[in-house]
């Protein structure tokens, strides 16, 4: 009866029941079921309305639906909002896009938008409160003006804060009773939180960004923040502490005010109460920690005797497990440190690695039985099976490999990496051994250093070495001092002390040799017993084995005419040496004794020859390098062959000097008959600056006679009358 009483050009409206759309004038899409169904629409459109006077005031209002007696009943201009169940949505007037399942859900609501709800009076007291969603009896029961919150279950959030000011609280809850919060509704501030499981986050108030998982999880919370809690009463007792992670039952069940705790694990942490930034892993593990922070613990019993000791990681079963005030230690493996107690700042990777361990301070151990029967040694590293095994009070050492300083005890400051490096050491200091064998033999010698395959090997009681590569220095028992850089550089050496070796095989005959530098490949390859010498150059170095005070500079310098306190530079195909200006020599007075005045001049220079000549490189290079491997070809090798030089032959110098008995020293006579001769030309400048004094001398005395002759002359010539001409 007069539904649809009013309309008159409103489209495809639809009315089933006495006075539904009795208003509508032009709205369209309508459809009205029920006794006063959307009694005072007028133009509002594509409205759905089903129960007595559902949608009764809408005016303008469109695209809502109404299922229920009273739904949305007071709705005016209200669009897009869902209503199911009787008086659901029933005071909304201008909200949009609200959703209402059950009696009374969502009953108070006005301008409210964009609200889910499912259950009996849900969000009942909820006016202008916005984006929350509610599932359950009582769920967000409280509610008027917060937004964005999301509660399922019974009671869930059900003292929500009903303030008439709102605000997003971003919150969660899920299970009976869950963030169910203080009974004065106004306390109930907390933002960002989560809860799920009966009663989790129970006495939540202002506490914010807390996560619950479980029953009773975080039941006693109240201001905490950052907490999460997954597992029956995890952090059951937390009141004000935060940043605490709980997973399993009764985990950090004692906390109260402890914060940044992480628990996982059965009672993991249970005895907690105050303690701040502990880990804990495992069934028991840190079990007895009360006020102890920054702990670490992942296994079975893990620090499960600790109480107050501080920064501790243990990670395997019964790890650290008799610890009580030892702070700093990592323990890694089954019963790793297993017999620490106040040790601190120990680390220990591996089964029963550092178990011996008593108060031994700022160990660590890596490998089963590594350290393992350390007690008061401090500051120690070992990496590998057995590594430092017998060690006991020494202090400072690094073992990394199999066995490596396996027998010390008590030296210090040692570093061993590779397989049985150091093996023999019991009390040597300061050495560094890294490679197979390195320093195997060493037992006590200091300050060695070692980088290579059975790298000082054989070095006993020799001290300040240095050896990298493989075999370098391998022979070395008491030499000290001595660097070797290269494979088999220095590998002779025995007693040899002093001694720096760069390259492949460099100073590699060395024995009793000292001050000897080589830098190159095969560089002083034969030196034996030489001293003070050097050889820089790709197989630089002389045929004489125990030369001293000799330097060779360049490739394949040096050869069979090489002598002690001799300098060469460069190889036979060098045609040219020099810099921007000329060589100087040391002329000082002070330096200079037994000075005299007897150098020859004119006598000597008038028997030298000057010639011309072209070198025979290939015939210099049978007689000096002889004793060498191949020397390698190039293409501009031979190249000085081809140029004319000039000079004077050595031994016609030498025969010269001899026949006006002048002790030379431009003259380098070889030791032996095969060794080539040498001119310093340089040395002419003496006899040829003696040689130009005495020709003045002649000159002057010439010009005398000369000028006395002319006066005699004139004398002459005017006794006689005659005249000038």
């Amino acid at each position: 009866m007069n539904s649809l009483y009013s309309n008159t050009t409103g489209n495809i409206n639809t009315a089933n029941g006495s006075y539904a759309l009795y208003s509508n004038t032009t709205g369209s899409y309508n459809t009205a079921n029920g006794f006063q169904a959307l009694f005072y629409n007028t133009f509002g459109g594509s409205n759905t309305a089903t129960g007595l006077n559902s949608l009764y005031f809408n005016t303008t209002g469109s695209q809502n639906t109404a299922n229920g007696e009273r739904a949305l009943y007071s709705n005016t201009t209200g669009n897009y909002n869902t209503a199911n169940g009787d008086r659901a949505l029933y005071s909304n007037t201008t909200g949009n896009n609200n959703t209402a399942n059950g009696f009374r859900a969502l009953n108070s609501n006005t301008s409210g938008i964009e609200n889910t709800v499912n259950g009996y009076v849900s969000l009942y007291s909820n006016t202008t409160g916005s984006s929350n969603t509610a599932n359950g009896s009582y769920a967000l029961y409280s509610n008027k003006a917060n937004s964005r919150s999301t509660a399922i279950g019974y009671n869930s959030m059900y003292y929500a804060d009903d303030r008439t000011t709102g605000h997003e609280t971003f919150n969660t809850s899920v299970g009976y009773e869950a963030l169910r919060g203080s009974t004065t509704a106004s306390n109930n501030t907390g933002q960002y939180n989560t809860a799920i499981g009966d009663q989790a986050l129970y006495s939540n108030t202002a506490g914010v960004r807390n996560t619950a998982n479980g029953v009773s999880a975080l039941y006693s919370n109240t201001t905490g923040n950052d907490n999460t809690a997954n597992g029956l009463q995890s952090l059951y007792s937390n009141t004000t502490g935060y940043n605490n992670i709980a997973n399993g039952s009764y985990v950090l069940f004692s906390n109260t005010t402890g914060y940044s705790n992480t628990a996982n694990g059965n009672q993991a942490l249970y005895s907690n109460t105050t303690g701040s930034d502990n880990t804990a892993n495992g069934m028991n593990s840190l079990f007895s920690n009360t006020t102890g922070y920054s702990n670490t613990a992942n296994g079975n019993q893990a620090l499960y005797s600790n109480t107050t000791g501080s920064s501790n990681t243990a990670n395997g079963m019964n790890s650290l497990y008799s610890n009580t005030t030892g702070s700093d230690n990592t323990a890694n493996g089954e019963r790793a440190l297993y017999s620490n107690t106040t040790g601190i700042e120990n680390t220990a990777n591996g089964f029963q690695s550092l178990y011996s361990n008593t108060t031994g301070n700022s160990n660590t151990a890596n490998g089963s039985y590594a350290l393992y029967s350390n007690t008061t040694g401090s500051y120690n590293t070992a990496n590998g099976f057995q590594s430092l095994f017998y060690n006991t009070s020494g202090n400072s050492n690094t073992a990394n490999g199999f066995q490596a300083l396996f027998s010390n005890t008590t030296g210090y400051n040692n570093i061993a990496n590779g397989f049985q490096s150091l093996y023999s050491n019991t009390w040597g200091v300061r050495n560094t051994a890294n490679g197979f064998h390195s320093l195997f033999t060493n037992t006590s010698g200091n300050n060695n250093t070692a980088n290579g395959n059975q790298a000082l090997y054989s070095n006993t009681t020799g001290s300040s070495n240095t050896a990298n590569g493989v075999s370098a220095l391998s022979s070395n028992t008491t030499g000290y001092l001595n660097t070797a850089n290269g494979s088999n550089a220095l590998s002779s050496n025995t007693e040899g002390f002093h001694n720096t070796a760069n390259g492949n095989q460099a100073l590699y005959s060395n024995t009793t040799g000292s001050g000897n530098t080589a830098n190159g490949f095969h560089s002083l390859y034969s030196n034996t017993t030489g001293v003070y010498n050097t050889g820089i150059g790709l197989v630089a170095y002389p045929d004489n084995g125990t030369l001293t005070n000799y330097t060779c500079i360049g490739y394949y310098s040096g050869g069979a005419s090489s002598t002690s306190n001799m300098v060469e530079i460069g190889n036979t195909s060098v045609g040219w040496i020099g810099g921007q200006v000329e060589w100087s020599t040391y002329s000082d007075s002070r330096i200079k004794e037994n000075v005299s005045e007897n150098i020859p001049g004119l006598a000597f220079i008038n028997k030298l020859r000057p010639v011309s000549y072209n070198l025979n490189i290939h015939k210099q290079n049978q007689m000096m390098y002889a004793g060498k491997d191949q020397q390698e070809e190039w293409d501009s090798k031979y190249d000085l062959e081809e140029v004319r030089m000039t000079g004077f032959i050595a031994q016609e110098v030498e025969q010269a000097a001899q026949e006006v008995n002048y002790d030379f020293s431009g003259v380098e006579k070889p030791e032996e008959g095969n060794c080539l001769y040498s001119l310093r030309y340089s040395e002419f400048v003496v006899p040829l600056v003696k040689a130009v004094q005495e020709q003045q001398i002649i000159i002057e005395n010439q010009k005398g006679e000369i000028n006395q002759l002319k006066s005699e002359l004139q004398e002459i010539r005017s006794y006689l009358g005659l005249q000038n001409k």
